[in-house]
C-alpha cells in the first residue's frame, strides 16, 4: 500500500475507507500535533499505536482501538504514510 499526504486532504474516515474497501495490508502513520500509528489486515484494523511524552499507548481491543483512532482523526495538520505490514 502506498498512500501519503497531508492531514488536511484527507479525514480519517476517507483513509479508513480506502483501506477497507482495497483489502489492503500495511500501516498508516500520523504525524502531526500527536503522533501514532493503525495497522491493517486484508482492510481491518488490527491494532494502533499513539505516542506521547509519557510513552506508546497500544490498542487491540475495540475500545482502545476506537480510542486511538478518535484522536488521530481530530489532528487537522500534519502528515500521513503509509508503511509495511510489521505489526498488522
Amino acid at each position: 500500500m502506498n498512500l501519503s499526504g497531508q492531514l488536511a486532504d484527507w479525514t480519517m474516515d476517507d483513509l479508513l475507507q480506502i483501506v477497507h474497501v482495497t483489502k489492503k495490508t500495511g500501516s498508516l502513520d500520523i504525524v502531526g500535533a500527536r503522533k501514532g500509528r493503525v495497522h491493517f489486515r486484508e482492510g481491518k484494523i488490527t491494532g494502533a499505536e499513539l505516542h506521547s511524552s509519557r510513552g506508546v499507548y497500544a490498542g487491540t481491543d475495540p475500545a482502545g482501538l476506537a480510542g486511538i483512532v478518535s484522536v488521530l482523526g481530530s489532528l487537522e495538520v500534519g502528515g500521513l504514510d503509509t508503511g509495511s505490514a510489521a505489526g498488522a
